[in-house]
């Protein structure tokens, strides 16, 4: 790394209230060609934060890259290590932005890179981890919509599994929902405003489910979807992103809280001038409900459309904000001190400007690179090939006592059961900003930020067995790092049923039965039970086969005996299923003769007049002379029915009739038959005159 030469510090200070913002003088390191954007996290699980560089490539080629550099957690970082990415071709788009994420739950970080590769093979491209520092060869490359600008990472269906959603120039996102071994579900688009540049995740309706933002370039506005917890989003809600001045447009935009309600809004670099190397901050109040105030802007002032990072740089407990640049400045940083009412400096104020040690310092993050509680900056200087990290030296600040305890949803689980640990993070000082690490011994479980409540939550799901859980707090902003004591967890086998059933119930013998049995775990459980199934006619075994897809086992048989075969369904059960079973009885009879039958029809008078009543009655008899048919008789006229008569002891019905115009109509006696006769049936013509 190289360091200026002069080791002062760069130190800006405000009378009116003696906060004062300084910085050490910025330490810059090569990365690759046209780096464009910057992130922190930790690559290799040493609790050190490493820095990861989407760098765009030379014009010339395009041939984008990500550059990882390792940190020593003193604030100094090894030499990059740099991957080409696989989705990048000659003369077309470039990576421009990345998300960070566990992606295949293996505990180890992941990107995801946005990438053009080509007009008809727009995508993000996902490395897996190893946990040193570097990735996987075999990159996945997804399809979304085209040019894509920006990617943002959550759990939007509340899985488990990271999810993925990009801006895409043409007007839509992309949304990939995860599956929590690193592939993704084809995409899903939804329609925005015109040329979203950037996208941004944050719960913007506090009912504790991930919402989306969007920044429109050409339609100037914010588009707002709100999650619906299940992979959806209610239609995009559009809010002006810089008021009537059209001049200024929406170029990057971050979630936090800027007057300190607990409600997230939402800042916006705002980009407009000739060669738009003119920018203005702009900040939308969230109301809570999913819905924002009309925007709140700052002077413009010289810079450009580069990202926007938030934090309490000068630690007066306040959101500020700092945004990158397009132009070729020797301070292309700016800093804008936040008031904690929504508005970031004074009035007509200038931002406090920071060399990052390079031209156009487009990519910007904020995070504590060092330890110190404090958050310093990193940049990406796009022309210069380079990061500049300005380690913040604000006025000295003793970390306060920190405590963190774990709670567990329960103490005792069975497999497949989603475990939700809590921990609380509790300050004499106020409630601690920072992170939770969530452990079983030495595997990590998970990260998750602290809320203003002082809580992180994440939902896991554990193996057999007792397990010693853990929450470590990172320590950040004046906040000490604090460890829980070891929480067990033990979580038992689940619990199963058997649900039975049979294609055909009553038969015959001989006849093929097809017996079903469905293997579920029982709620709060889960999962697809495997192993084998036992099926059992009586005490006999009559077959055992495996438990295939959707928990379901099938045996087919038949029966030479009638009478009632109780029939067992046996699963084995295996070390994380416990055994059950399920017992029906199929009742299986023998083969029936049925008898002929024949069906004489009587008139009572035949011809009649109009207006005469007549008497048709119906004999079912039984050649054979063995039995008297019974069952049902139905009487038409016509195709019409006119009566349904149920056979007397004698196996006759009968049903009388008025005629009201004259003609031959046909009359016909329909037997039903039953389960020993067969049907018959007779007609007759019955003549009625004037």
């Amino acid at each position: 790394m190289s360091r200026s030469a002069q080791q002062r510090r760069l130190t800006l200070e405000f009378l009116e209230d003696r906060t004062v913002l300084s910085f050490l003088p910025v330490v810059t390191s090569p990365v690759g060609a046209q780096p464009r954007a910057v992130t922190v996290a930790d690559f290799n699980n040493d609790g050190k934060p490493d820095l990861a560089v989407v760098n765009m490539g030379q014009s010339s080629t395009f041939q984008s890259s990500l550059s990882v550099l390792l940190g020593n957690g003193n604030g100094s970082f090894q030499p990059a290590v740099t991957t080409n990415v696989l989705n990048s071709a000659l003369g077309q788009g470039v990576a421009s932005s990345v998300a960070v994420g566990d992606f295949n739950g293996d505990h180890l970080l992941d990107v995801a890179l946005n990438t053009s590769g080509s007009p008809a093979n727009p995508a993000v491209e996902v490395m897996l981890g190893k946990g040193d520092g570097s990735f996987q060869p075999n990159h996945q490359i997804l399809s979304v919509g085209q040019i894509p600008l920006s990617v943002a990472v959550g759990d939007f269906d509340r899985n488990g599994a990271l999810d993925l959603v990009t801006a895409n120039s043409q007007g839509t996102l992309s949304l990939l929902l995860g599956k929590g071994d690193g592939t993704f579900r084809p995409r899903v688009d939804l329609t925005v405003g015109a040329v979203p540049r950037a996208v941004a995740v944050g719960d913007f309706n506090g009912d504790g489910l991930l919402d989306v933002a969007t920044a429109q370039q050409l339609s100037n506005t914010v588009s707002v979807l709100l999650g619906h917890g299940d992979g959806t989003f209610a239609r995009p809600q559009s809010f002006v992103a810089s008021g009537q001045d059209l001049t200024f447009t929406p170029s990057s935009l971050a979630v936090g809280d800027a007057n300190g309600d607990g409600r997230s809004d939402l800042v916006i670099n705002l980009i407009g001038g000739e060669d738009s190397v003119v920018s203005q901050l702009g900040v939308l109040l969230g109301n809570g409900d999913g819905t924002f105030r009309a925007p709140i802007l700052q002077s413009p002032s010289t810079g450009g459309g580069g990202d926007v990072a938030l934090g309490d740089f000068n630690h007066d407990g306040r959101l500020d904000a700092a945004v990158g640049g397009e132009a070729a400045l020797p301070d292309g940083l700016s800093v804008f001190n936040g008031n904690g009412d929504g508005t970031f400096g004074a009035p007509f104020q200038s931002p406090l400007r920071f060399s990052t040690g390079g031209n156009d310092p487009f990519g910007v993050s904020a995070a504590d690179l060092n330890g110190d509680g404090l958050v310093d900056l990193v940049a990406a200087n796009t022309s210069s090939n380079t990061v500049g990290v300005l380690l913040n030296t604000s006025s000295p600040v003793i970390a306060a006592a920190t405590t963190t305890t774990l709670d567990t949803s329960t103490a005792t689980a069975v497999f497949g059961q989603i475990e939700l640990l809590t921990a609380t993070v509790s300050s004499q000082a106020g409630t601690p900003i920072g992170f939770v690490t969530f452990r079983d011994g030495n595997t990590v479980l998970g990260f998750e930020p602290v809320d203003a409540t002082g809580k992180a939550t994440v939902p896991v799901s554990l193996g057999i067995g007792t397990h010693a859980l853990t929450a470590t707090f990172s320590g950040a902003n004046g906040f000490a790092a604090s460890d829980s004591a070891a929480t067990a967890v033990t979580v038992n086998p689940a619990a199963t049923t058997v649900a039975l059933r049979s294609s055909v119930n009553p038969a015959v013998t001989g006849q093929t039965v097809t017996f079903t049995a469905t293997v579920a775990a029982v709620a709060p459980g889960g999962g697809t039970p495997t192993g084998t199934v036992t099926f059992k006619d009586g005490n006999v075994v009559v077959g055992t086969v495996a438990v295939g897809t959707g928990g379901t086992a099938t045996f087919t048989t038949s029966f030479a005996a009638a009478g009632g075969h109780v029939i067992t369904a046996v699963y084995s059960g295996n070390p994380i299923f416990v055994a059950s079973s399920q017992a029906l009885t199929e009742q299986v009879n023998a083969p029936t003769t049925h008898k002929a039958t024949t069906t004489a029809l009587l008139a009572s008078a035949n011809p009649v007049v109009v207006g005469q009543a007549v008497k048709f009655t119906a004999t079912v008899r039984d050649p054979s002379g063995t039995g008297t048919p019974t069952g049902t008789v139905t009487f038409f006229v016509g195709t019409k029915v006119v009566a349904r008569v149920t056979l007397d002891a004698n196996g006759q019905a009968s049903f009388t009739r008025v005629f009201s115009r004259t003609g031959r109509f046909t009359i016909r006696a329909v037997y039903s038959g039953n389960a020993t006769f067969d049907p018959s049936e007779k007609s007759l013509t019955e003549q009625v005159n004037s």
